[in-house]
């Protein structure tokens, strides 16, 4: 006799059910949610950048893409904005030239600190920043800002 298994998963946690960005967004304390929409505004104030819900895989599991129009894939996502219940985060992309470019004494500790911890995967950083603060959300919003600004210019 088989046991069927009645456990109802978090939509972060489920990979095989598309949740909806309010699902995922719900599971969010209200404190935290209010600083992740803040957050999603900087980013998606960007009008080349087309925001996404896809499956990132572990740990990052489901999370809002910004990815530039003009990309061919979503491979090309320069932001991740990961709506973890429990510690919502965010992801940049980010060139050695750009991170070259960055004025590191001008930084915050936080920013230093998520940029120093970055995975560097084929010549590519992802800086990751678990944000609680509105000035750490406004620290991210002008990074990410900067970053833009630099991918721009090199265009």
């Amino acid at each position: 006799m088989t046991r069927r298994l009645n456990q109802s998963r978090a939509s972060w946690d489920d990979r095989f059910a598309t949740p909806s960005i309010e699902d995922l967004f719900a599971a969010i304390e209200p404190e935290m949610l209010a600083l992740t929409q803040t957050l999603r505004e900087a980013i998606h104030g960007n009008p080349e950048l087309v925001e996404s819900l896809r499956w990132c895989g572990l740990p990052w599991r489901w999370a809002l893409t910004f990815t530039p129009a003009e990309a061919q894939s979503e491979q090309g996502a320069v932001a991740y904005l990961v709506p973890n219940p429990e510690a919502p985060s965010v992801v940049y992309r980010l060139t050695l030239e750009q991170a070259g470019e960055l004025d590191l004494k001008k930084l915050s500790r936080f920013t230093r600190d998520g940029l120093a911890q970055a995975r560097l995967v084929a010549g590519v950083a992802w800086p990751e920043w678990k944000y609680q603060t509105p000035n750490q959300i406004k620290e991210l919003g002008d990074l990410f800002s900067k970053l833009r600004e630099s991918t721009m210019t090199n265009a």
